[in-house]
């Protein structure tokens, strides 16, 4: 074995060749999606122009198109349009809806009674049924050695009759 040299290295062999991951953003937005000149009183959104339905539903929810102005909001790095236009970038429609709308979305849904409060409220009562103080998947890992859903009990190995080490 050779000596050791720069970084823990042997000298004259390499090692293991190195995978960067790749680059991402700090934001984990990429640079031409970000609104500049947002305006504190609307929420933004990108629609695919490609879908027409989901055009059509975030219409319904109340969602306006954002026309291209002076000094309004607009895609870092959309499509160059004239004032007036819609704006798009990447193939997505920039749209936008009043804060309160928005809100009012999330409380009970775009029809009403179907919102995220609701959501959380039909999660808490599912979690209070017996047999949910076990679910990893929300990080409740509760009472192990009980889990009705299964139907089996969990013992320590070393309580078995005749388990080995």
């Amino acid at each position: 074995m050779g000596a050791i040299g720069v970084a823990g290295t042997v000298a004259g062999k390499t090692g293991p060749k190195r995978h960067d991951p790749r680059h991402r953003h700090v934001d984990s937005a990429p640079r031409w999606s970000r609104i500049v000149n947002q305006d504190p009183k609307f929420k933004y959104v990108y629609v695919s122009q490609d879908d027409t339905l989901a055009i059509q539903q975030y219409k319904y929810d109340g969602y306006t198109s954002v026309p291209m102005t002076e000094s309004g909001a607009r895609p870092m790095g959309g499509a160059t349009v004239q004032m007036g236009q819609e704006q798009t970038a990447m193939g997505m429609l920039l749209m936008q809806v009043p804060i309160e709308r928005w809100e009012q979305i999330q409380r009970e849904g775009p029809e009403g009674g179907k919102g995220a409060e609701r959501a959380t409220w039909l999660e808490s009562q599912m979690l209070k049924a017996p047999g949910r103080e076990w679910d990893p998947s929300r990080g409740r890992h509760g009472n192990r050695r009980h889990r009705p859903s299964q139907g089996l009990e969990v013992v320590n190995d070393s309580e078995i009759e005749g388990a080995e080490d």
